[in-house]
């Protein structure tokens, strides 16, 4: 499994995919949450898959739709807490 999110990782730009014990998580630098103060921060963000092959398929679903969030500019904390399981 781990080679398998290395080589996804490798395609990706702003978010990384980790595994932290039977699950998978991700983590990436964006806009702070409401009240959080005013710069970009590191977060680490559950969207509830397993650490197996289809997990890792849905998880980068979500990152690639984060991804591509970040890079126009729409990411919104509003959508992602409705998004993320």
């Amino acid at each position: 499994m781990d080679r398998q999110i290395e080589k996804a990782n490798s395609k990706l730009e702003k978010v990384r995919i980790i595994k932290r014990g039977s699950k998978l998580s991700l983590r990436a630098t964006l806009p702070p949450k409401p009240g959080d103060g005013n710069k970009p921060k590191r977060y680490t963000l559950s969207p509830g898959f397993s650490s197996t092959v289809e997990g890792l398929k849905f998880t980068l679903i979500e990152v690639q739709r984060i991804e591509a969030d970040l890079i126009y500019g729409r990411f919104s904390w509003d959508v992602q807490k409705d998004q993320l399981i």
